[in-house]
């Protein structure tokens, strides 16, 4: 039950962020996702971010990055098997992140 309520959660909070975020930020995000995954290759949201230019300096970018990269994978254009890496950016202290793959 946990798990649902951090999922939950989790959705809530992308929704909040993602709703309330100019529509330019997030087709610049999802552009960022799509030249991506076509180039064949394994991502992160790190790279996402860093495809962003001036846009990956607004607020509540990282929702909304984790927002378009879940709806992404919900209309099957990308997948993670679950890899991950260690994130490359400071603020975000050597965490891990997803690994996301273009689906075939």
């Amino acid at each position: 039950m946990e798990n649902q309520l951090g999922l939950d959660l989790k959705y809530e909070g992308q929704a909040v962020a993602t709703y309330g975020t100019p529509l330019i930020i997030r087709f610049a995000v999802d552009a960022a996702i799509k030249q991506l995954a076509a180039k064949g290759r394994p991502f992160t949201s790190d790279e996402v971010r860093a495809g962003l230019g001036f846009f990956a300096e607004s607020p509540n970018v990282s929702r909304v990055i984790g927002a378009c990269m879940t709806a992404a994978a919900k209309r099957k254009e990308i997948f993670t098997d679950g890899s991950t890496v260690i994130a490359g950016r400071k603020e975000a202290h050597a965490r891990r992140i997803l690994v996301w793959r273009q689906t075939v």
